[in-house]
């Protein structure tokens, strides 16, 4: 199955199954319908019955679910709330079609204390392309068109803009952390070193998290306004290839993992993400009023702050790469580590461009001089 659907047929043979499924009756359709009996693909491809348990540890499993969801993502016009289940093998559907089987009863309740909407933990409900949209046009205007209009125009004062900002900041980061850490890592059974990705979970501590982690996906959007501030106070010298790749590739980054991965093992990257920047936009308020002396000092330990962030990512990502006892997927823990590398490598030049060639210059000077 998943051999042919890598194929450039993939787009056909999904929607094959879809109107044959539709037609069928093997799926339903609408949230709250009553009690439905679906069929489910196992992963030799075969119909298996519901409630059947199947093996989701493989990765081919897991590389044709997560392009069945791609597609369906993209093309979500053509199959609107279609239950991605029987592309792949995937058992965990929506949320009110995996309570389908339960009655219409729960249909409904799980419909009603579901934060994401009838996607259960996927928000984009198909549009994943707006995502793209929007990183695309954040970076052509923070490199292109916000110098150009610039230009011929003075700096914006944004001082008082900038502090409502950062104190908004610190409220959003210092909230989501607290809810976040308390209804993942803080709970019993949660895991530190491999957890699982679990559509199917809907305690209370999960719906909790999801709606943690929505709310810390709408923060990456608030983040792109850092460059739009610095566009608009021509400080461009700031606009870095480091600063632009960050925030864009945070913002399409989250969506992946609110998409797919929601609660699993990725959830850490959002917990110590979001202490770094509490405690990165608090000094930035604090630098505004005065309040911080020896900014250079401070500005060290927040960079330090941040090194120690993705170091500790890279190992986190590694042990899923090198134990994987939860059979979180293996490809997307790859991705991960390889990713954190290459911010922490990015983030230490930085750090030693602007800390440790500063100093050394400083000492220098301070030595001719006596």
């Amino acid at each position: 199955d998943c051999k042919s659907l890598s194929g450039s047929s993939a787009g056909s043979i999904f929607e094959s199954r879809i109107q044959n499924a539709a037609q069928h009756g093997g799926l339903p359709v609408l949230p709250g319908q009553g009690s439905v009996r679906r069929a489910r693909r196992s992963p030799s491809g075969a119909l298996a019955p519901a409630g059947q348990s199947m093996d989701r540890a493989g990765h081919c499993g897991a590389v044709c679910g997560l392009s069945a969801n791609l597609w369906l993502r993209f093309n979500s016009h053509r199959a609107p709330q279609l239950c991605p289940g029987l592309l792949c093998g995937r058992a965990d559907c929506t949320a009110s079609h995996r309570a389908g089987d339960q009655g219409g009863e729960l249909a409904q309740h799980a419909e009603e204390h579901d934060p994401l909407g009838h996607a259960g933990h996927e928000p984009h409900d198909g549009r994943l392309w707006i995502v793209l949209a929007i990183v695309a046009l954040y970076v052509a205007f923070v490199l292109h068109y916000g110098p150009r209009w610039m230009a011929n125009r003075a700096p914006f004062e944004l001082k008082r803009v900038m502090q409502v900002y950062n104190v908004v900041q610190v409220l959003a980061n210092a909230t989501i952390f607290v809810i976040g850490l308390s209804n993942t890592y803080l709970q019993p059974g949660y895991s530190w070193t491999c957890q699982p990705v679990d559509h199917t979970d809907r305690s209370p501590a999960m719906m909790k998290t999801l709606y943690a982690s929505y709310a810390y996906y709408m923060l990456k959007y608030l983040d792109l306004l850092d460059t739009v501030f610095i566009v608009l106070r021509k400080k461009n010298s700031q606009v870095s290839f480091l600063h632009v790749y960050h925030h864009g590739g945070m913002v399409f980054g989250v969506s992946i993992f609110m998409t797919f991965l929601g609660g699993s093992h990725c959830s850490m990257l959002g917990i110590i993400n979001l202490l770094v920047h509490t405690v990165m936009y608090a000094y930035y308020y604090a630098a505004s009023l005065g309040a911080v002396k020896n900014l250079l000092w401070w500005k060290q330990r927040i960079t330090q702050l941040q090194l120690m962030q993705f170091g500790y990512l890279t190992f986190h990502f590694l042990l899923v790469i090198v134990r994987n006892p939860c059979q979180f997927p293996v490809f997307i823990a790859f991705i991960g580590f390889i990713q954190n590398i290459f911010m922490f490598s990015m983030f230490f030049d930085f750090y030693c461009k602007t800390y440790i060639r500063k100093q050394r210059k400083s000492a220098e000077h301070k030595l001719k001089a006596s």
